[in-house]
């Protein structure tokens, strides 16, 4: 799947994780609410690294990354809200 959006978890749990050799799994993270998660570039590029699955009963927002970087070049205070979101991924 191609990397076009950030998701934001506003509810609930959702885990990250690797598939390896057929069916078996490796937990990359649980994150809670308040997290974002998806390729932590600015702009659209390859092919998500990890996936994703509810952990619990959870609401996700979804930003198309095209829109969010229209949005940044228009309101300063919102791409230093991104940079310290990117820099919580380091």
């Amino acid at each position: 799947m191609r990397d076009r959006h950030l998701y934001f978890v506003t509810e609930g749990v959702v885990k990250l994780y690797k598939s390896y050799g057929g069916h078996k799994e490796a937990i990359v993270t649980l994150l809670e609410e308040g997290n974002v998660f998806g390729e932590p570039a600015p702009q659209s590029g390859g092919a998500h690294r990890d996936s994703a699955q509810a952990a619990s009963a959870c609401r996700i927002g979804v930003v198309a990354k095209a829109t969010l970087q229209h949005h940044v070049q228009r309101d300063p205070g919102c791409a230093l809200a991104l940079l310290a979101t990117y820099a919580q991924w380091v």
